[in-house]
C-alpha cells in the first residue's frame, strides 16, 4: 500500500509580518528536498499592496548557511499581486524539484499583516 506523508508548516517570518516593508524567509527557509508537491495560502489583512514571491534552491548548504543570494526567483507567468481587492491566494507546485523553498512580500504601499501557511505532500510506498 502506498503511503502519503504530509507537513503542516506556517512560516514564522510571516505570522506576525507587518506588511509596511519587505519581508522575507531566506534566512530559514523551508526544506522540501522529499517531498512532492506544494501548496501555499497566503492570507492578508489591513491595506497592504505589493507582490509575493516564490524562491527555489538546490544549494547543498546546511540551512543556517543560507542567504537571499542562493535562492532563484520562480516564474508564474504573471506577479502574484498583494492588494485590498482580495484577502487569500493559493499557490499549488506539483512536483517541486528543489531543495529549499523561501518567500518574499516586496511592500509597494500600504500596510497590514499576512500569514503564509505551507503544506507539502510526499506521495509513494
Amino acid at each position: 500500500m502506498a503511503r502519503k506523508d504530509t507537513l503542516n508548516y506556517p512560516i514564522p517570518e510571516f505570522s506576525a509580518s507587518n506588511l509596511s516593508a519587505d519581508v522575507d524567509n531566506f534566512l530559514n527557509p523551508t526544506e522540501v528536498n522529499l517531498m512532492d508537491n506544494v501548496g501555499v495560502t497566503l492570507g492578508w489583512t489591513g491595506t497592504p499592496v505589493g507582490t509575493f514571491e516564490v524562491y527555489v534552491s538546490n544549494s547543498p548548504k546546511p540551512k543556517n548557511q543560507l542567504v537571499a543570494a542562493d535562492f532563484t526567483q520562480l516564474d508564474f507567468g504573471t506577479p502574484i499581486t498583494i492588494d485590498n481587492t482580495e484577502s487569500q491566494h493559493l499557490i499549488s507546485i506539483n512536483q517541486i524539484p528543489f531543495k529549499w523553498i523561501a518567500y518574499k512580500y516586496v511592500f509597494s504601499s500600504g500596510n497590514g499583516g499576512m500569514s503564509v501557511i505551507m503544506n507539502n505532500k510526499q506521495v509513494g510506498g
